[in-house]
């Protein structure tokens, strides 16, 4: 069984800053996050972040933010615990962030969903196990 960091969890959150040193680009999930964690914000040869949402793995933390979408705590590779009512919410998110969702259901494996999300930013594959571009 392999889990995220112990008690990670995997977010998509919005991209937020102007890029200037008082207010660097980063995650809105940024101010809800505790321990260490890992991000995918890709960018832009001018630094400017290549889309408006990014990844992030870190501690389970209590976000109140509804533009951030939090996955259920599970082993990646096992299949997601969602209801119909979540799927359709999450297919709804990562179809329009671009995630290519063919092949993806409620069934699909947290490792099947967030290899997909990793790959629609350019992350890496393998991004969900830590393995940074």
């Amino acid at each position: 069984m392999l889990m995220l960091l112990a008690a990670s969890v995997l977010y998509i959150s919005p991209v937020i800053g102007t890029g200037t040193a008082p207010d660097p680009y980063r995650l809105s999930l940024n101010s809800y996050m505790v321990g260490p964690g890992y991000v995918c914000i890709p960018s832009n040869v001018d630094g400017t972040p290549t889309f408006t949402w990014g990844l992030a793995v870190t501690k389970q933390s209590k976000v109140t933010d509804a533009s951030i979408l939090r996955f259920p705590v599970q082993d990646l590779d096992t299949p997601l615990t969602v209801t119909d009512g979540q799927w359709l919410a999450i297919s709804t998110v990562l179809t329009a962030r671009g995630v290519n969702m063919t092949g993806l259901s409620k069934t699909s494996t947290l490792r099947a969903v967030g290899d997909a999300m990793a790959a629609a930013l350019g992350c890496g594959p393998g991004f969900l196990d830590g393995r940074l571009p």
